[in-house]
């Protein structure tokens, strides 16, 4: 998925999806959830329809834990630079 341009879903949108799935571990809902999760990614990737409203222009690796608290602050702040990160450690280890 991080091949595709725009890229469909963020590192932060992965952040947001992890505590449904840590939630819901194996359990039938967490199988719901992750096959509309990936039906919508598909939808995304066939509209080309990107995690940012605007160009895609830096993409970063997140290295480290998100931060929670700050969330939304650093989500502003990077697109405003037009930049998507789109790898994380922490949460694609859960997909």
């Amino acid at each position: 998925m991080c091949r595709n341009i725009p890229i469909p879903m963020s590192s932060f949108d992965a952040f947001t999806h992890f505590f449904p799935l840590m939630l819901y571990s194996g359990s039938p809902e967490a199988v719901t959830y992750c096959q509309e999760l990936k039906s919508e990614l598909a939808e995304r990737l066939a509209n080309k329809v990107g995690a940012l409203m605007g160009e895609e222009k830096y993409r970063l690796y997140w290295d480290n834990l998100p931060i929670f608290f700050k969330l939304k602050e650093h989500m502003e702040k990077f697109a405003f630079y037009s930049t998507v990160p789109v790898l994380a450690n922490s949460p694609f280890l859960w997909f």
